[in-house]
């Protein structure tokens, strides 16, 4: 099986791989993946939708096929996030259990890192879900700071984005899974 994971990096513009995105059996994208879907640039197939649902404006409009929680969802009650009242928790096929949150929170910090972001437990969750599949990333850029390729649309500053999150921990991270063969990176 090959998988797109596709993040949400500003690489996508230059890049345009929407068609060979679009090729993969699987095409996971991420949180605000919508605010720019272009069938040349950024691909516009999308199976599963993965997000952390802690943001004011989250909805995909039915355009995957499932959504995957980025929290676990027992958080919710907890306080910690929430699930927007607007979202169809009918689509909601996979919580990043807490177990599996802690796993992967884990592995940020052990190599120096904070709370990991919604494009590292994407990738450890799908590798966990489908060890044997070959996995290619697009639009994980780690820019300092993060650029996003629907910055010009997004109203929330990056800085609120990464408070609490370590990219130059999960791209040194990132950059060893890709010499290790877990997965490719593409970005060229």
């Amino acid at each position: 099986m090959k998988i797109a994971i596709v993040s949400n990096g500003s690489s996508l513009l230059r890049l345009k791989k929407g068609v060979e995105i679009d090729s993969h059996d699987l095409v996971i994208r991420q949180n605000f993946y919508y605010y720019f879907i272009d069938p040349e640039i950024t691909g516009i197939k999308v199976d599963i939708w993965s997000c952390a649902f802690d943001f004011n404006k989250y909805d995909d409009e039915g355009r995957s096929k499932e959504i995957w929680c980025a929290r676990p969802l027992k958080w919710e009650n907890g306080g910690k996030w929430r699930i927007l009242p607007h979202i169809d928790r009918k689509r909601i096929t996979k919580d990043i259990h807490e177990g599996e949150y802690n796993r992967i929170s884990q592995i940020t910090k052990d190599a120096g890192g904070s709370n990991p972001t919604t494009g590292f437990l994407t990738l450890k969750f799908t590798q966990a879900l489908y060890p044997e599949a070959d996995i290619s990333l697009y639009g994980y850029d780690f820019y300092e700071p993060p650029k996003h390729y629907y910055d010009k649309d997004f109203k929330i500053s990056n800085a609120i984005l990464y408070k609490d999150h370590s990219p130059d921990i999960e791209k040194k991270l990132v950059q060893e899974g890709v010499k290790n063969g877990e997965y490719k990176r593409i970005i060229e």
